[in-house]
C-alpha cells in the first residue's frame, strides 16, 4: 500500500540521507548512490558522450552540486509506479531519485526538451514542488566537501 502524499518526500528523503551515510570514500564508493554500478557507468558514458561532462569528477560534483544549489524540488507521484524526486538547478542540471533514495539519472537539462514535470503530468504523476529540505542540502555539501580533500 502506497504512503500517503505527505509522507512519501520524508520517506524517498530518508532513504536517501541512509545511502549518502554509508559512503567512506567518495570517488570509489559514489556509484552506490545510483541503482547499480552499471547504470553509473552508462550514465557517465553518455554525458560523455554528449559532451556535457568531462570526466567522472566533473560529473560527480555536478551531480552533488545540483542537489545543493538545487532551486525547488518536484516531486511526481504514480499510483501504479515509482513515486521519482527530481532536483533542479536553475534549469541547467537535473538529478532524479526513485523512492528508494536511488540516483536514477543526473543530467543537463536541454530546452528543446521535456521537462520532469511535463513527462510525469503526460503520464498522470500528481506534482508537488517545494523548498529543497536542508539536511538534504546538508548532507550532500558534505559529501561534497569530502570529495574535494580527495583531489
Amino acid at each position: 500500500m502506497k504512503n500517503t502524499k505527505a509522507n512519501e518526500l520524508r520517506d524517498i528523503e530518508k532513504n536517501i540521507l541512509n545511502k549518502l551515510s554509508k559512503i567512506e570514500d567518495v570517488k570509489k564508493d559514489f556509484y552506490t548512490l545510483w541503482m547499480n554500478k552499471k547504470s553509473f557507468e552508462n550514465h557517465i558514458e553518455k554525458r560523455l558522450k554528449q559532451g556535457h561532462i568531462v570526466d567522472v569528477d566533473d560529473y560527480i560534483l555536478k551531480t552533488l552540486d545540483c542537489v545543493i544549489e538545487a532551486d525547488e524540488y518536484i516531486l511526481a507521484i504514480h499510483e501504479k509506479s515509482w513515486n521519482n524526486l527530481c532536483y533542479n538547478k536553475k534549469n541547467n542540471w537535473a538529478v532524479i531519485f526513485n523512492e528508494n533514495g536511488e540516483i536514477m539519472t543526473s543530467y543537463k537539462v536541454e530546452n528543446d526538451k521535456k521537462s520532469f514535470e511535463e513527462l510525469h503530468k503526460e503520464v498522470g504523476g500528481i506534482i508537488q514542488k517545494g523548498v529543497v529540505n536542508e539536511t538534504i542540502r546538508k548532507a550532500f555539501k558534505r559529501l561534497r566537501n569530502k570529495y574535494k580533500n580527495l583531489e
